[in-house]
């Protein structure tokens, strides 16, 4: 199905707090390549950010899904669920200080990636 949107990429950064350690929040970011039909997880603690945040992951694709079918009535819902999953392999951290600088940095180079090659 062709998208008629205007965009290539959309970043979704997202702050998780722990209820029981509030101090110990961390930074990770969900990111769709439009063009390539990719969902991109960008996590600097967790190897497997797919399997570590996949309640908070499949809450946000199913939001997105609705508010793009909102946006394009030909978008059908649960197409996002198809998409093939990649993780971006960044500096991983141990502590909780710099995630949300990485993240955002992230951010910043992949933006530029997504629009001018899709080869990593």
């Amino acid at each position: 199905m062709a998208l008629t949107f205007s965009f290539y990429q959309v970043f979704v950064p997202v702050l998780e707090v722990p209820k029981d350690s509030p101090n110990e929040s961390h930074w990770w970011c969900l990111a769709l390549d439009m063009k390539a039909r990719k969902l991109w997880m960008i996590d600097s603690m967790y190897p497997d950010p797919f399997i570590t945040h996949a309640k908070d992951f499949n809450l946000q694709v199913s939001g997105i899904d609705v508010l793009f079918q909102l946006c394009d009535q030909e978008w059908k819902t649960g197409q996002l669920n198809s998409w093939t999953r990649c993780t971006v392999e960044i500096l991983e951290l141990r502590d909780h200080s710099y995630c949300g600088v990485l993240m955002l940095a992230s951010i910043k180079f992949f933006s530029r990636r997504f629009t001018t090659s899709l080869v990593w």
